[in-house]
């Protein structure tokens, strides 16, 4: 599948090595690739989907 028609279904990734970019969080990333203001309780909802606490 073509990469704009993965970012219209909302698919996105995030790299696993150290981010390069100093002061963004994992935060900051989630609500990027969300593409919409989330609260850090939907964060940490969707970070325990992938079994990562906050």
């Amino acid at each position: 599948m073509p990469i704009n028609e993965r970012a219209n279904l909302g698919i996105s990734f995030a790299f696993q090595q150290p981010v390069r970019f100093k002061g963004i969080t994992v935060y900051d990333l989630l609500k990027i690739a969300a593409k919409k203001d989330i609260t850090k309780i939907e964060a940490c909802e969707v970070l325990s989907k992938v079994r990562i606490m906050c």
